[in-house]
């Protein structure tokens, strides 16, 4: 960045009428944001030592500037993972409830298998694979819905602020056109795969009680 001095009055950031108020500075690459604003500060620190003295204050990334921003995101971040805790939480308990009612109504196919010869371990897996299943199901098209949902994010946006006057993300709040994506493909995943495994687990005690089910008891029940 090149400046003409004899314009400016050799002064950096001062309230003085004719001097530079403000430099930004675009990179190309944002990872040497911090080492860049280092070589900024000594570079300007040459004409006003106080930016030397205090680089911190006069010297500042994107994300230092907009630091309460930032954090108010991460704290809304913090609570949507929160949210999400709490909704596979409750979906697990659905396929358990769901798999207990199925073992109470399969009482007497239970029993006749037993009967027939079926080991406690294949009942089991039965009722493990179902669990499996409606998990592995359920991860994957959430998994796909999300990845549809965050690559069209701004053209939702635009027809719900269209259709029903709902902008979702004002940008005179968060400063921005439009919604910011960026997709970590490796914690999608282990998110998804957290929730199969969780399913998976809230299956076993229906499947266990099933496979402990006595043949004379189950063909009585009822």
């Amino acid at each position: 960045a090149y400046v003409d001095f004899t314009r400016t009055g050799g002064a950096f950031f001062a309230d003085r009428e004719g001097v530079v108020a403000e430099l930004r500075v675009k990179l190309d690459d944002y990872e040497r944001a911090a080492e860049m604003r280092e070589a900024v500060a000594r570079a300007v620190g040459r004409f006003d030592p106080s930016v030397s003295d205090y680089p911190e204050y006069y010297v500042q990334t994107w994300e230092e500037r907009q630091h309460n921003l930032l954090r108010a995101v991460n704290n809304e971040k913090f609570l949507l993972a929160f949210v999400l805790f709490f909704i596979v939480v409750v979906a697990c308990f659905a396929i358990f409830a769901t798999l207990t009612m199925t073992v109470v109504e399969k009482t007497r196919d239970i029993g006749v298998l037993r009967a027939l010869g079926a080991t406690p371990g294949g009942i089991c897996s039965i009722f493990m694979l179902n669990g499996t299943l409606v998990g592995l199901i359920g991860a994957a098209l959430g998994y796909g819905l999300g990845l549809l949902v965050a690559n069209n994010v701004n053209p939702i946006r635009e027809f719900l602020r269209g259709r029903f006057g709902w902008d979702i993300f004002p940008s005179e709040i968060y400063l921005f056109d439009e919604i910011p994506t960026h997709i970590n493909h490796p914690v999608a995943f282990w998110f998804a795969f957290c929730a199969a495994a969780t399913a998976l687990l809230f299956a076993v005690i229906p499947s266990v009680r099933a496979a402990r089910l006595q043949p004379v008891r189950a063909l009585r029940y009822e």
